[in-house]
């Protein structure tokens, strides 16, 4: 469910990001990235920690379906689950 203050948000940084790149000349970059490249690495990362983190803090089951399906998005992103336990932490 989308909020209206998520609504103005999204569209805030979308606004934001027009600007960044219309304004701010990108530096010479032989992998070949671009801004946009960036911006949307960024959308991904922020979305799949804010998946786990409602999965593990709120408990919200369909949170790590989010999460799975967010990672299956991006090309060559990789995700495995690895458990903790007291005897490794020690």
């Amino acid at each position: 469910m989308t909020t209206s203050l998520q609504v103005c948000q999204n569209s805030s940084m979308h606004a934001l990001q027009k600007e960044i790149d219309r304004t701010v000349p990108m530096p010479s970059n032989p992998d070949g990235h671009t801004r946009v490249m960036g911006y949307q690495a960024n959308q991904h990362t922020c979305r799949a920690v804010r998946d786990f983190l409602d999965a593990r803090l709120r408990g919200r089951k369909d949170s790590l379906r989010h999460l799975t399906a967010e990672i299956q998005e991006v090309p060559g992103a990789k995700y495995s689950h690895v458990s903790a336990s007291y005897s490794t932490l020690k």
